[in-house]
């Protein structure tokens, strides 16, 4: 699974990342509690990571597309952190 270098293979990384599609969807089985919620989202910050660090191949790419997805991923990561209680906890305070 790992190559001559000591780094995870990228059908290693693809394991890691369906294993952890699959705990994904185990923690959504539990209903939505704020624990799962934000392991969830823990998970999926883990997976775009690794996805960006490992199969976009960035560190061959000039200095200003790096910073430019990883601005787009820190604006990405804004959002949800402004709008996940708004669209997660609305159920729970139901205007009359």
């Amino acid at each position: 699974m790992s190559n001559s270098s000591g780094s995870i293979s990228q059908f290693g990384v693809y394991l890691i990342l369906v294993f952890s599609f699959g705990v994904s969807l185990i923690l959504g089985e539990f209903g939505g509690s704020v624990t799962a919620v934000t392991a969830i989202f823990a998970i999926a910050a883990f997976k775009a990571f690794l996805v960006v660090s490992r199969f976009m191949h960035l560190s061959s790419e000039p200095a200003f597309l790096r910073i430019g997805v990883m601005t787009l991923l820190g604006i990405l990561c804004c959002l949800f952190v402004g709008l996940v209680p708004d669209i997660v906890f609305v159920g729970q305070r139901v205007a009359p």
